[in-house]
């Protein structure tokens, strides 16, 4: 991650200029002294991004100074997850303590009744106008202090996910994560925030984690312009 962003300041600084090509692989692994593997994760983040093209025989070329307008990942692990998400800005909006109803139980299949706090979020890439992601995220009461680590109103790097402060704090573990894509029209406040009217298409990704008894530890809820995330798959048949 910590490559991958070097990596982006000087594309932005013009230090690799649009058309002109990175050093080799064998030349960052040199000069910085990591992993091949490092290194082609780091110019995978950069390709995703829209940042750069790569050839075999041909190098790493700069195509744009600027991440892409549109966010499709190639994601397969948490490991992935963390580095895109350490990639991000976040600006905290709001923490509350709400009892679920039973229409946001409903939609993001926590039982009714019970008691959460949540914390309304924007994410967004360094030197971006409108931010990438409105997120959401729920967390069961007893563990809402967790939001009181981090500023309000201030854009400030994306911090480390919830649910590994929770695993620190209270000493269990999240074992399995679910994944649920929805088309969606986007609600008014989420709306104004990605510079759309109310009710344009957008998608939901929501992330549900869940600790090794099966309880529900946190709930991330991301809203973005259908303009702006794209997802696809890739399956190798037999």
């Amino acid at each position: 991650m910590r490559l991958a962003q070097s990596l982006m300041t000087d594309i932005r600084a013009g230090t690799y200029p649009v058309g002109s090509r990175l050093p080799t692989e064998n030349d960052l692994c040199r000069q910085l002294r990591v992993s091949r593997h490092t290194v082609r994760d780091a110019l995978r983040i950069l390709v995703e991004l829209g940042l750069v093209k790569r050839r075999p025989r041909a190098g790493t070329t700069v195509i744009a100074q600027q991440p892409g307008p549109r966010y499709q990942p190639s994601i397969s692990s948490m490991s992935d997850l963390r580095l895109f998400a350490g990639l991000l800005q976040q600006k905290g909006l709001a923490v509350e303590n709400l009892v679920v109803d039973a229409g946001l139980g409903a939609s993001l299949d926590i039982p009714p009744g019970s008691r959460w706090t949540r914390a309304t979020l924007l994410r967004m890439f360094p030197d971006d106008e409108i931010p990438l992601i409105y997120g959401e995220v729920y967390v069961p009461e007893v563990h809402g202090s967790v939001f009181m680590e981090r500023s309000v109103g201030v854009w400030e790097p994306a911090p480390p996910p919830v649910h590994e402060r929770i695993e620190a704090r209270a000493g269990l573990r999240v074992a399995e994560v679910r994944q649920r894509i929805s088309a969606v029209s986007l609600p008014g406040r989420a709306a104004g925030y990605l510079d759309v009217e109310p009710g344009e298409p957008g998608l939901e990704l929501l992330l549900s984690y869940h600790a090794a008894d099966g309880a529900l530890v946190e709930v991330y809820r991301n809203l973005f312009r259908g303009d702006r995330y794209s997802y696809s798959t890739r399956m190798r048949l037999s």
